[in-house]
């Protein structure tokens, strides 16, 4: 496989299946699996009832997984911080969740790229967006920037494009000063170089530039589970300035208007799967499975109205 110059660095996906199989599908694709163990229950977040850490001998947890509560409808969350992403063997194969787990989407992924070379700059980036590089490949306003700067530039310079709440938003920042953060002032100068892991030279702290793209399944995006095995051609999709510095022909989110509608039927058919499954086989059992006696199931248990909350997901209007 080819190697790719972007990483992921955060990862959150949702599905109906239990916390159980959860763990043990996502342990298979982690390095050292062996050594990760499920931490016991502790006090939920975010709405959630309940949340277990995934667990690393000799770390701190770096994934959680969150589960329970009425409003939750079933579903169950599991999220990568960034440091926990180091761990995954192989982010390609971890797109076989979309088959190992119930109803499994992915709500939210960030792609980072990082730049040594002095390729990328607070400066350019600033120049990018003032040239209208982080507008969508379809045209339209330029995004929002907000920009942050200290009064030392060795604390490090930020710049946020777009809005948080979007299904795209850019994050640009001086990785190095970041990384140097906890030197003494006296240390950090112009000319600093570091050693990074695997790195066969030092690098120098102000020629580090880091850009990320948060990809989030809201306002009708869908993230493919492709985003998986070709990262920098999704990272090219967030914008040009994006598909310029990562050399990387673009491939953007497919727009799913109807994704939340096919998400909900499915869970409600796997609840009604779970929660009356055993009735289907003891009817098949005494009358048999021949299509007369399924269809007189069928109409012994259909209700005369279809399910409100089906109807307010918009599930008639999918095409059978």
């Amino acid at each position: 496989m080819t190697a790719t110059r972007t990483k992921v660095d955060y990862f959150r996906i949702r599905t109906q299946s239990s916390p159980i199989a959860v763990f043990t599908a996502f342990r298979k694709h982690l390095k050292s699996p062996d050594d990760w163990v499920l931490m016991p229950p502790e006090k939920g977040v975010d709405g959630w009832e309940e949340r277990r850490a995934f667990y690393l001998k000799g770390q701190q947890p770096l994934a959680w997984v969150d589960y329970g509560g009425g409003s939750q409808r079933g579903w169950v969350r599991l999220t990568v911080a960034g440091s926990g992403c180091d761990y995954v063997a192989d982010w390609a194969g971890v797109a076989d969740l979309s088959e190992s787990l119930d109803a499994c989407t992915i709500r939210r992924i960030d792609l980072a790229l990082d730049l040594f070379d002095g390729s990328a700059s607070h400066e350019s980036i600033l120049a990018a967006h003032e040239a209208g590089r982080f507008k969508r490949f379809e045209g339209g306003r330029n995004p929002k920037m907000k920009k942050i700067e200290g009064s030392c530039k060795t604390d490090g310079r930020t710049v946020y494009i777009g809005a948080r709440s979007s299904s795209r938003f850019i994050r640009c920042y001086e990785k190095g000063w970041q990384l140097c953060s906890k030197f003494p002032e006296t240390f950090k100068t112009e000319d600093l170089r570091v050693f990074l892991p695997g790195a066969v030279d030092s690098v120098k702290v102000s020629d580090y530039y880091r850009v990320e793209l948060e990809l989030k399944a809201v306002d009708g995006a869908l993230i493919p589970w492709d985003v998986l095995k070709a990262p920098d051609a999704f990272f090219a999709g967030g914008a040009p300035y994006l598909s310029d510095i990562v050399k990387s022909s673009p491939q953007r989110l497919p727009a799913a208007p109807e994704l939340d509608s096919v998400i909900e039927l499915e869970a409600m058919i796997q609840n009604c799967r779970i929660a009356y499954g055993g009735l289907f086989k003891a009817w098949s059992e005494i009358h048999g499975e021949s299509d007369a006696s399924k269809v007189q199931l069928f109409d012994e248990v259909m209700s005369d109205e279809p399910s409100e909350r089906l109807l307010k997901n918009g599930v008639l209007m999918l095409q059978g």
